[in-house]
């Protein structure tokens, strides 16, 4: 993994072969997620989760099953006991991918709850070492993929910790470092496939695109940071990018489609020709056909 993507643009895009070659899966890849409010919302759309099934059906394909393993506002520490209760005796294997997503605070090196500046961050990547690793390592049977999800920084005036996290450019950089540290935790740690899908860079980006930082409260419903409607495709783009370029199949049979795209801006409610330029200024290209 590079420590840092300066965009995201399509490689393939639908009747094209793929640049790796793809091992037979099921019709309907099955992807855990392990991660809080930022995986589950906008409740009102099944959270990302449910915008890249939409994504999917735009494109013509099923899609895969979506199991979550979700509580707002806590870390990777919190779910260790559920994660052992739903990975344990190799029923990692029953998924072809697992979503780990962390509380935004920890990778960036923040202080979470009674922990110092820092602590957190240390604990998660202990507990991926010696808790996370051994369950992960037989995803789809040892061939499956792990994937960190990248969250976005916030303003300061969000996480109360403008010594440590600094404003929201700052913030999203040390994520970004903090996710990297983690995908080599885990492949240290034996996980032979560890991929990241880089949605806080592309929340950068799109804040230091020219107007961006005005513009960039338009991706928040609250004070705390989650999506609005527009920012959750966003999201599910950068997602379904990510899938797409995994060795295996994924469920999306192919990168979101500008045609996909504006459909599903279209079921959701939100402006159809705010969206492409959202996508635009946050590096994220959509295939043309």
């Amino acid at each position: 993994l590079s420590s840092f993507s300066s965009d995201i643009r399509p490689v393939r895009t639908c009747g094209r072969r793929p640049r790796l070659p793809l091992q037979a899966m099921p019709d309907k890849p099955r992807i855990l997620w392990i991660g809080n409010s930022y995986t589950y919302m906008p409740r009102e759309l099944g959270g990302i989760p449910g915008v890249l099934k939409l994504l999917a059906a735009a494109g013509g394909t099923e899609g895969a099953e979506h199991e979550t393993i979700v509580e707002g506002g806590v870390n990777l520490l919190a779910h260790l006991e559920r994660a052992d209760e739903r990975l344990a005796n190799g029923a990692a294997a029953e998924f072809d991918i697992i979503v780990l997503q962390d509380h935004s605070v920890s990778p960036a090196g923040g202080a979470v709850k009674e922990l110092p500046p820092g602590a957190s961050r240390a604990a998660v990547l202990e507990a991926l070492r010696d808790r996370y690793a051994p369950l992960l390592r037989g995803v789809g049977g040892g061939s499956g993929t792990v994937v960190l999800y990248q969250t976005w920084g916030r303003h300061a005036r969000m996480h109360g910790q403008p010594e440590v996290l600094g404003e929201f450019e700052q913030m999203s950089r040390q994520l970004s470092e903090g996710y990297l540290a983690y995908a080599h935790e885990l492949e240290a740690a034996g996980v032979a496939s560890v991929e990241m899908a880089r949605v806080g860079e592309a929340f950068l980006r799109y804040a230091e695109a020219p107007g961006g930082r005005e513009a960039l409260d338009g991706l928040f419903t609250d004070d705390i940071g989650h999506a609005t409607p527009e920012a959750a495709l966003l999201v599910a783009c950068v997602w379904a990018m990510t899938l797409a370029r995994l060795p295996r199949r994924s469920g999306l049979a192919c990168e979101p489609t500008r045609e996909s795209v504006l459909k599903v801006a279209g079921q959701i409610g939100v402006d159809a020709e705010a969206v492409p330029r959202i996508l635009s200024a946050a590096g994220v290209g959509m295939s043309e056909v």
